[in-house]
């Protein structure tokens, strides 16, 4: 009696991909990023390709993504191992990733002209167009305003006692 024993190697290449960040997430003005910074560690020999939502293939440049040129949406980055692995084993790993639009902080709209003494709690939000909440207030006056009358966490200004003056702001995002 014979018979014959395999042994094959049950051993699957890696081809996992790493995650960009906690929520997968990136801003569109966001500096480009290497592809490569997304392979884990051991991984096999493969190529990256980039789909968007509605499944199209996208340009990617010297193996890297330049968020800005992709734009707000949903994309999978795909890894394809070059050899065809055993059965049973993945050949791709999928990363699905969002590129969320950067905020805007607005324009501002035509400067307000008080009178001294004309005591009023100023939003300075109300003074920008298409503004989004969530940025950062900074009083940029050459002489600032006195005591408390601007408050950066609220966006606001209270005009109560302020001194004759060009009072001036900038609204950004970290």
């Amino acid at each position: 009696l014979s018979f014959q024993v395999d042994v094959i190697d049950c051993n699957c290449p890696v081809v996992q991909l790493n995650a960009l960040n906690q929520s997968n997430s990136i801003c569109e003005d966001a500096s480009p990023f290497a592809l490569s910074e997304l392979e884990s560690t051991n991984i096999s020999s493969g190529t990256f390709t980039i789909q968007s939502e509605n499944g199209n293939n996208l340009n990617i440049n010297n193996g890297q993504i330049d968020p800005s040129d992709l734009g707000a949406g949903q994309f999978d980055i795909i890894y394809t191992l070059t050899e065809i692995p055993e059965e049973d084993c993945p050949a791709a790993d999928t990363l699905q990733f969002s590129i969320v639009a950067a905020p805007n902080s607005g324009i501002p709209i035509e400067a307000l002209l008080l009178c001294q003494n004309e005591a009023s709690i100023i939003n300075l939000f109300d003074l920008l167009e298409n503004a989004d909440q969530g940025g950062n207030w900074q009083e940029t006056s050459f002489n600032g305003s006195q005591g408390s009358a601007f408050n950066a966490e609220a966006g606001t200004l209270n005009t109560n006692n302020l001194n004759p003056a060009n009072y001036t702001f900038e609204y950004w995002f970290d």
